[in-house]
């Protein structure tokens, strides 16, 4: 963080930026809005409620730093408006890069359900906002600034983390807060074990409010293989790795086409699983798993070399495109999809949400068909991706900074959402204008979203009228099947698939957190080594380097580069992890 405070001397010309920023003010009037709104249908409340129907929150034995998990707590009855007079937050946030072409983003106004939000709880919210390489300059100026936004989103942004942003009094800690003030919010958080392990930080703070999903694997992404060729081929899924050599083959011989790879670097996280490999660079899970308690390195095991070999087979054969690592495109994953349904790759990784990006270039017949994670025996493996492991889709929606006075009106809004009542607005938008409701109460977008009469696209429809994936502007329960309303038979197939590619009994914790110290010693040893790895990687790949002669030196290398030391940091991580995780479900 001395890095940050250094760019104190450029606030002279910048700090305009932030003018709105750290202050929370009654405004005299409701601020403008062009969204269509709805009438404020307050919850139905028992007129002889007592205090005695509340929950005995005094009597609680929550833990200090770890409360008891799935605990179902009564929820609060919020009554629109919130607050009789208009209340307004200053907030700091991001947005996606395709936002400007669509709403005021100097404002954020004219996101029809943060509109009609701010208008039926009279709550408001003065909004800094940023995009791109701005978020992370921005955010550092603040910082040094010293003067903060009420609320704050993306504090990953934050050099020490999320621990270290409480540490240093810039956001408040809602540890002891979160179950009284929001118990609808914290029962859903505590559904799920390792959502709940990761809303906390190392220490037991939980800083931030969390935007969940309702289930599991929403966001899981794996590999797909066309269902239609292996017909034609007569070929089964494959299980292993030369049965997949087949496959991929075949279809370079007979459809021309290669297996495209989505990164530069070599890895592909949907080869690698099979062998234990934990290769998915999400949620900072890239590079570790865990067998019966003990911290494995992947890029050093006998899994990664056939890992390298099996890929190595593919680059000699001309199945994977020999040029791979030297592609410029800025968006390998978005073209190898395209080129999918295309029918000039053969092999792909795709999710829910981005597997309508391949049907719209599908010719008749296609099909797809889940990949197993495959192996060289086709062993079952228990590493798998991230996000097959809990429902936290961001674990930083909402962040209060220590400058903000009074955050209780804040935490209501928090149960609101999180409530039943809230569900169809934040997933779905106002009522009669972005959806109805069916005979059986189901809601169906209009034609709004899904035929826009002003030619928008289903997604920057969805996230002008109702949410979709890329709108993260308030903490709720992000449901993302309600985008798969187009799903063909064969994708609601893709999709089940993906779900049950692996237990992912292994996998690194995402909840296992370095301390500030760890972290800089790691960061230390990680730089170089990473740099050497990189390289080896590929010269295994494209047969620079003899995989059988040098694998064993390459591991050596590593070793005296200090990879004992960065393992030692992520066991003791993983050891303290474990043993909040156990005083937890305990």
């Amino acid at each position: 963080m001395r890095k940050l405070f250094a760019l104190i001397l450029a606030l002279t010309m910048l700090v305009s930026l932030f003018a709105g920023c750290g202050s929370t003010a009654e405004a005299p009037a409701e601020a403008g809005s062009d969204a269509p709104v709805v009438s404020e249908a307050e919850p139905e409340a028992e007129d002889d409620a007592t205090e005695a129907d509340e929950p005995d929150w005094e009597d609680s034995e929550l833990e200090e730093d770890a409360p008891e998990a799935k605990e179902v707590l009564e929820p609060r009855v919020i009554t629109l408006p919130i607050t009789e007079d208009v209340v307004t937050y200053s907030y700091w946030c991001c947005y996606a890069p395709f936002a400007a072409d669509l709403v005021d983003t100097s404002t954020m106004q004219g996101l029809a359900v943060l509109d009609e939000l701010q208008r039926i709880t009279n709550i408001h919210f003065d909004i800094t906002a940023a995009n791109g390489a701005a978020e992370q300059d921005n955010f550092n100026l603040m910082v040094a600034a010293g003067d903060y936004c009420d609320i704050l989103f993306a504090m990953g942004y934050y050099g020490t983390g999320l621990e270290g942003a409480v540490e240093d009094g810039i956001i408040q800690d809602l540890a002891e807060l979160l179950p009284e003030k929001c118990p609808s919010y914290w029962s859903k958080l505590s559904e799920d074990t390792s959502t709940l392990m990761a809303a906390y930080t190392d220490s037991g703070y939980m800083p931030t409010v969390c935007a969940l999903l309702p289930e599991n694997g929403q966001e899981v992404v794996g590999p797909v293989v066309r269902g239609d060729w292996l017909k034609e081929f007569e070929m089964d899924v494959p299980q292993t790795y030369d049965a997949l050599y087949d496959y991929l083959k075949k279809a370079l011989d007979e459809k021309g086409a290669h297996f495209e790879q989505p990164t530069t670097d070599g890895l592909n996280a949907d080869i690698g699983y099979g062998v234990g490999l934990a290769l998915d660079t999400n949620n900072g899970a890239d590079t570790y798993s865990v067998v019966d308690g003990e911290v494995v390195f992947s890029f050093a095991t006998d899994g990664f070399k056939d890992y390298l070999k099996f890929m190595n087979r593919l680059a000699t054969d001309g199945i994977i495109p020999k040029d791979f690592f030297s592609s410029t495109n800025a968006d390998l994953s978005s073209q190898s999809r395209l080129d999918f349904g295309l029918g000039t790759n053969s092999l792909v990784s795709v999710s829910a949400a981005n597997s309508s990006d391949i049907m719209m270039n599908a010719e008749e017949g296609f099909e797809m068909a889940v990949l197993p994670y495959v192996s060289p025996d086709g062993s079952e493996t228990h590493v798998g991706t991230p996000a097959l492991v809990g429902r936290m889709k961001d674990n930083d929606a909402w962040a209060f900074s220590a400058d903000c006075d009074d955050i209780d009106p804040l935490l209501d809004m928090v149960e609101y959402l999180f409530t039943d009542d809230a569900y169809l607005l934040t997933n779905y938008g106002v009522e009669d204008v972005a959806y109805t409701l069916d005979e059986n109460g189901d809601p169906h977008y209009t034609d709004l979203i899904v035929n826009n009469p002003d030619g928008l696209s289903y997604f920057f429809a969805s996230y002008v009228y109702a949410s979709n994936a890329a709108w993260s502007f308030v903490p709720f329960v992000n449901d993302l099947s309600r985008t798969f309303y187009d799903f063909t038979d064969n994708q609601w197939e893709v999709y089940d698939g993906l779900r049950t590619l692996s237990d992912c009994r292994d996998n690194y914790p995402t909840y296992a957190a370095m301390t500030i110290d760890e972290t800089e010693e790691y960061a230390s040893i990680e730089s170089d080594l990473g740099t050497y790895m990189d390289s080896r990687i590929l010269e295994f790949i494209t047969g620079a380097a003899d995989i059988d002669k040098e694998f064993d030196a390459y591991v050596e290398t590593l070793y005296d580069m200090g990879l004992q030391d960065m393992i030692d940091i992520k066991q003791a991580a993983y050891d303290r992890a474990a043993d909040r995780s156990a005083e937890l479900i305990g």
